[in-house]
């Protein structure tokens, strides 16, 4: 954190600005971009978008109460099993 505060110090960008870097986007750009290069994605660009995605998706589900996370799990294999009945239905009629 002290290094990046450092680096930043050269920029003319707000304490504000300086701030949220150092403690809102450096950890997850970080935490992305080893991410990244352990794995060395042919499209780096797309494996970043997931990343995000997977990141906002565990961050949320963090915020669940364990019977939230079990309605819908329950909610998901309802809609599991209607879709099977539904495709079932369709090979029948084909």
């Amino acid at each position: 954190e002290r290094r990046t505060m450092e680096g930043l110090d050269a920029l003319k960008i707000s304490e504000d600005k300086k701030m949220y870097i150092v403690n809102s986007l450096n950890p997850v750009l970080e935490e992305m971009v080893a991410d990244c290069i352990h794995k060395l994605p042919q499209d780096p660009v797309l494996f970043m978008l997931e990343w995000l995605e997977h990141k906002k998706v565990e961050d949320e589900d963090k915020m669940l109460s364990p019977e939230e996370k079990e309605r819908l799990i329950q909610e998901n294999k309802k809609l599991e099993a209607d879709i099977s009945k539904v495709k079932s239905q369709m090979q029948e009629c084909a």
